[in-house]
């Protein structure tokens, strides 16, 4: 995030039933602040855990995120990053995890 940042994040889960838990997330970020042109992301995710065991759990989840003035890094050495002005990106992110506790 950088020191010049903002982030707000809020996080909610609940029980469906005694092995089904569903969860909920709103982020809204800000990098770079200070310059002229920087990144703005707005995200939402919503995600259902299915608790196998004890010891076991599946998740399956989808984030939408939006973008204005995405980052991108131009130099590795020394690090450099540019946000690309008027541009939005949209991405979509199907996702799954598996814990496994042993």
């Amino acid at each position: 995030m950088g020191t010049d940042a903002i982030d707000l994040f809020v996080r909610t889960t609940r029980y469906l039933t005694e092995n089904l838990q569903l969860g909920v997330h709103l982020d809204f970020s800000q990098r770079d602040r200070g310059k002229p042109v920087h990144e703005t992301k707005r995200e939402s995710s919503v995600d259902l855990t299915w608790w196998v065991s004890r010891k076991m759990q599946f998740t399956v989840g989808y984030t939408y995120q939006r973008l204005k003035n995405p980052g991108q890094i131009t130099s590795i050495d020394p690090f450099t990053e540019t946000f690309t002005p008027n541009v939005t990106a949209n991405n979509n992110f199907l996702w799954t995890s598996l814990v496994v506790e042993f």
